[in-house]
């Protein structure tokens, strides 16, 4: 209920003025930490843009200041709103068995890309496992990074479902470009009007993972 309280009030806030107090932000962030062991990864992806609104006033201990909602964290809020009515409480427990590790391997080059599943305990045809295709003129004409990242995406979501589910998949790539967005979790860089940006095609791989509920690292 007090989830749903903030949450609320400060959609509600942010609807109006497209102004927040810094502290109910925080507030609604501290709620989704607190539910981490329940809500995994979506907790992490649904709060970037609400941790970034606030950062500049955490920072400086201004918890009264009111502090500017973009759209982006915007939509978080709705989402966390409309996430309430369907939380209620939840068993927390630790699987009976340590899931198998699952290792995908990556590659593209100005035209094309391939993948697929090096090692995975629990699947005996895994070597058969092979991701391949080609990339289209647009995408051709975009930067060596991005081809890296959407050629990963592809490999990821081109793999039979039960591939990565429930597991831990470790993504292996020979880009040291898409290794730094990827540790620091989208490239979290700030855009010339200071807004937060990040990688699309991290956050695309990031969902994809979400909806298979397994950790990629």
């Amino acid at each position: 209920d007090k989830f749903r309280s903030v949450a609320t009030a400060a959609l509600t806030s942010a609807s109006r003025s497209g102004f927040v107090p810094a502290r109910m932000i925080a507030r609604v962030v501290g709620h989704v930490a607190s539910a981490q062991l329940v809500l995994r990864r979506d907790g992490r992806i649904y709060c970037r843009f609400l941790n970034d609104a606030v950062r500049d006033a955490a920072a400086a201990r201004r918890w009264s200041a009111r502090v500017a909602v973009n759209a982006d964290a915007l939509a978080e809020l709705a989402r966390w709103v409309h996430a309430t009515c369907r939380l209620g409480p939840a068993p927390i427990h630790e699987p009976p068995r340590r899931p198998a590790e699952v290792t995908l391997a990556t590659d593209a080059s100005d035209f094309a890309y391939g993948g697929g599943v090096i090692e995975a305990a629990h699947l005996p045809d895994a070597e058969t496992r092979v991701v391949r295709g080609t990339f289209s003129a647009a995408d051709c004409l975009r930067g060596s990074t991005w081809r890296e990242m959407r050629g990963a995406h592809r490999v990821f979501t081109g793999v039979p479902a039960d591939t990565g589910a429930h597991r831990r998949v470790t993504l292996l790539t020979d880009s040291l470009s898409f290794a730094q967005i990827f540790a620091r979790g989208g490239s979290q860089t700030r855009s010339e009007s200071g807004d937060l940006a990040l990688h699309r095609e991290f956050l695309a791989l990031e969902h994809a993972a979400c909806q298979l509920h397994c950790d990629v690292a």
